[in-house]
């Protein structure tokens, strides 16, 4: 708990002198141990002297904040999927195919199946980026006849199915969109607001 306190002190006292404050200019201190962040306020203004500082205590491990990564990469793409059915008029996502370093990890392919409520398919080469440039370079020379040649390269090794129920969705989902309009509210803010 000691290593926390003076972490914590740390901080604090950083916050202030990169805001040019004093520790009389402070009204308040909010900490949450959960979050790991505390937010100083101004007590003339009620304003905060920093945004925040953040920082990694005893109790959150690396693994917290690569799941924290991973999860905000799939309600990232959640989110693109919802703007992609708005614009079609679709009203569910039938599988979602995706390629990339990233669906090597099975955690973040069956997050991403869960927040969809949509399965999700990988084929069996995952860099389809450099395969897809390979092809039209096949195509372009003769190496391959035709799109239907290709069409019979691709194939899906690996599907996630959703396993989570709605209602754990739409909670995930409405902390998920709640966070980032606390963040973009911060980004509104200019310097010393």
């Amino acid at each position: 708990m000691d290593q926390v306190w003076q972490v914590i002190k740390e901080c604090i006292h950083e916050a202030l002198a990169s805001a040019g404050a004093s520790p009389t200019d402070v009204a308040s201190i909010g900490i949450t141990n959960e979050r790991e962040t505390a937010v100083l306020w101004d007590r003339r203004t009620g304003r905060p002297v920093a945004r925040s500082i953040t920082w990694q205590d005893t109790h959150t491990a690396k693994g917290h904040i690569a799941r924290a990564a991973l999860e905000a990469a799939a309600y990232q793409t959640y989110d693109l999927a919802q703007a992609m059915l708005a614009e079609t008029g679709l009203t569910q996502l039938g599988e979602l195919r995706v390629d990339g370093g990233m669906t090597n990890n099975d955690l973040l392919m069956q997050f991403q199946a869960d927040i969809l409520g949509s399965p999700v398919a990988a084929p069996a080469v995952s860099e389809m980026t450099a395969t897809g440039a390979a092809y039209a370079a096949g195509l372009a020379t003769k190496f391959w006849s035709d799109l239907d040649e290709l069409r019979a390269n691709y194939t899906i090794t690996r599907r996630w199915q959703p396993h989570m129920n709605e209602d754990e969705r739409a909670r995930g989902v409405a902390a998920w969109r709640d966070g980032v309009d606390r963040t973009l509210g911060l980004a509104k803010r200019g310097p010393g607001n």
